[in-house]
């Protein structure tokens, strides 16, 4: 009796998590596609034509969204705000070309990593370095902020492409070097 009990018990559980999972991706899906939504209807406010090829990671903060997003081979950012029943494209931008000659991805410059700052005076918390890494040797990113460095945050996908961001809280914050470090700490990119 006490067995039946116990399976009965751990099947309701696992059909329990198995629903929180199925509930957790279909937000997740849904997010997305409202976002792409947005993204789209600014696209062909601005270009008309250009079209959204994919989105690439979307990282929630506290009023809003940064996607990192590409259309026409190019990696673009913006910031998305949720008014009650839908996103709205806030601000955007940025552009990292991401296909080469040879059809791989990569960044628009040889070098290991390329970044560009963000920062709009409505929006000074949101002050924002991102990058692509094209070194696979790279798992760390360091920034120079002040008299000491603060560690970006890391997103491999699943298609290959590595994306580095950290948000600066304090504007007139001096920046210097950003620095890519191996696994095992030591400097492989400098600039």
């Amino acid at each position: 009796m006490k067995e039946r009990t116990l399976l009965l018990l751990f099947a309701l559980g696992l059909l329990l998590v198995m629903q929180i999972g199925c509930d957790f991706t279909k937000q997740s899906m849904d997010l997305e596609k409202e976002i792409a939504e947005a993204i789209q209807e600014r696209t062909e406010e601005l270009a008309g034509n250009r079209q959204l090829e994919e989105i690439h990671y979307i990282t929630i903060v506290e009023d809003g969204a940064f996607v990192f997003y590409q259309e026409e081979k190019t990696l673009h950012y913006g910031f998305l705000r949720n008014y009650v029943e839908d996103w709205k494209w806030v601000f955007g931008g940025g552009g990292v070309e991401l296909i080469g000659k040879d059809n791989q991805m990569k960044a628009e410059s040889e070098q290991a990593m390329t970044h560009s700052k963000v920062h709009y005076e409505d929006y000074p918390v949101h002050q924002m370095i991102y990058g692509v890494v094209n070194d696979p040797g790279i798992v760390k990113i360091e920034k120079e902020v002040d008299e000491g460095y603060q560690q970006a945050n890391i997103s491999r996908l699943d298609n290959g492409l590595t994306l580095w961001y950290m948000f600066i809280e304090d504007e007139d914050r001096e920046l210097g070097r950003t620095i890519g470090k191996s696994r095992d700490g030591e400097v492989i990119y400098e600039r």
